[in-house]
């Protein structure tokens, strides 16, 4: 696996880093290109699992992987560890069943708006 970790990394590093202008890794050091700001690149992409594997197989490889995650120990005072992305969903589950919360000036924007067009505010 050593050396497909290797191979997908390099993939990556050069389609984000090396493709995108952003940087290059020589000889496994890191060179700034000085005209990109930041010198971040990003890369992204998608793939057909079951063209590698059985999409059951993946999907129960994936499981297991998310269990062992969140089966290990927690650092000291926290109870709960997350994976990508699951804060965002449970907060679009909430938003979704008691609506999206107003930062409290716009909500006084949005108010004063109101009242300046004599649109009744029910709170």
């Amino acid at each position: 696996w050593h050396g497909i970790t290797r191979a997908a990394s390099s993939l990556a590093s050069a389609v984000g880093d090396i493709a995108s202008g952003t940087g290059r890794v020589v000889c496994g050091a890191w060179h700034f290109v000085a005209h990109i700001a930041d010198n971040v690149g990003h890369f992204f992409a998608a793939m057909r699992v079951d063209a590698f594997r059985p999409l059951g197989e993946f999907k129960a490889a994936m499981d297991s992987l998310l269990r062992s995650l969140k089966d290990s120990p927690k650092a000291e005072g926290e109870g709960r560890i997350f994976v990508a992305g699951e804060k965002e969903f449970e907060r679009e589950q909430e938003y979704r069943l008691d609506g999206i919360p107003l930062y409290h000036k716009v909500l006084q924007d949005v108010q004063r708006i109101g009242k300046d067009l004599d649109v009744e505010w029910k709170a």
